[in-house]
């Protein structure tokens, strides 16, 4: 089954429209088989908190991907090779329902920590 990731990546700041679509499909390609890249934003041109390989700017992307998690790291080691990439990062999304239960669970948590410690202070007296 694929989960869903999200990456973040930082291309060099000379590259064309053209030349971006190419590397969209290039991505592609790599994913072919594990996977599909299911959204693209354009974040644009920002300054760069300091040099990388160069450069002071950068364009921003994110991508929404469904991959496969044993192919994660093979695909990383393609993006380092692309030349017009400067930094990336993958994470993994979590499910929303997921994190609903854990906020439940939290709250529980934290109720039953305020019923002890209301305990403890009466006992203290």
């Amino acid at each position: 089954m694929d989960n869903l990731y999200e990456m973040m990546l930082i291309e060099r700041p000379g590259v064309s429209e053209s030349e971006e679509k190419k590397l969209l499909v290039r991505l592609e390609k790599l994913l072919e088989g594990n996977g599909k890249i299911v959204k693209t934003e354009n974040l644009g041109k920002k300054a760069l908190s300091y040099r990388i390989k160069k450069e002071t700017e950068g364009k921003y992307w994110l991508l929404n991907l469904e991959i496969k998690p044993a192919s994660v790291s093979e695909f990383s080691a393609k993006i380092k090779m692309e030349e017009d990439i400067l930094r990336f990062l993958i994470l993994r999304k979590k499910i929303k329902a997921a994190s609903v239960k854990v906020e439940k669970k939290n709250t529980k948590e934290k109720e039953n920590k305020k019923v002890s410690t209301k305990g403890r202070s009466q006992r203290s007296k």
